[in-house]
């Protein structure tokens, strides 16, 4: 259970999933700003999340904080993926961190993206910016949660859910085909969740014309 009002990482890890289905195949990156001394007040933090197309996370945030006229002198982001430091779509989240006056980060994971892995890292602690990785427990949630998009960089092929249901006795459909639950409720919500985070479902062609029938 994330506690997302009592934690800048898990306020930016519940951001990152809220914007999942809107942003891939970008990652669906979370970032929170907190200004300097305003740890207790949850309320003055500034969220991020990447938008699709358009601004990633750590820009969102730090563009909230503008336009509120807050000075992020002294401030920490917290972001789930390590800043990226390379000129793409858009320019280096990292020069706009440092531009900021923003003095401390704290990722979660490094991007195994090669243009990104560790250089977004370096290029902070160059410019003299704190920078420190999340606890444990906070990676594993997002190494979960960026799970087919680390994958996905790191391997350059993408990352495959097999969904298969079968009896404890080995069958997988009734010998005539009828249509039958052979699973529990919960596990079929599950399944339509997977699915609604997938960017495409392959299916055998019997399969659709079954159910076009």
């Amino acid at each position: 259970m994330i506690d997302a009002l009592g934690d800048p990482m898990d306020l930016a890890i519940a951001a990152g999933w809220k914007i999942r289905r809107e942003v891939s195949p970008n990652p669906w990156v979370g970032a929170v700003i907190v200004p300097n001394g305003e740890l207790q007040n949850p309320s003055n933090w500034l969220v991020g999340a990447t938008k699709y197309k358009g601004d990633h996370a750590e820009v969102v945030a730090i563009k909230k904080a503008r336009e509120r006229a807050i000075d992020l002198k002294g401030a920490t982001i917290y972001v789930t993926l390590e800043p990226c430091s390379h000129y793409g779509s858009t320019p280096p989240c990292t020069r706009a961190i440092i531009e900021s006056g923003i003095t401390k980060v704290v990722f979660g994971v490094l991007d195994s993206d090669p243009r990104v892995c560790g250089n977004g890292i370096k290029d902070l602690d160059d410019s003299k910016i704190g920078v420190s990785q999340a606890d444990m427990d906070h990676q594993n949630l997002i190494k979960f949660q960026l799970r087919s998009y680390l994958h996905q960089r790191r391997l350059k092929r993408p990352f495959v859910v097999l969904k298969m249901a079968m009896t404890l006795d080995g069958f997988i459909a009734t010998r005539n085909g009828e249509t039958t639950w052979i699973t529990s409720q919960a596990s079929r919500d599950d399944v339509q969740q997977i699915r609604a985070d997938s960017d495409a479902i392959l299916v055998v062609a019997e399969t659709i014309q079954k159910e076009n029938t």
